[in-house]
């Protein structure tokens, strides 16, 4: 079995503590299942763009 991370949906190894992917915390109660990607079809790069701006100078 896996803990998939609530934040990301990443499969991490039984015995993670962080996520893999995002290093978010991993708890006790962290989802074994499959994850419901209802919300987010894009695994865990979904707010990638939004976090690293335009790059361009806000007026």
């Amino acid at each position: 079995m896996t803990k998939i991370c609530q934040e990301c949906g990443n499969e991490n190894k039984d015995t993670a503590v962080f996520c893999e992917n995002c290093g978010s915390k991993l708890g006790s109660n962290a989802n074994t299942s499959k994850l419901n990607k209802t919300s987010n079809s894009f695994g865990g790069f979904s707010g990638w763009w939004n976090k690293q701006g335009t790059g361009v100078k806000q007026q």
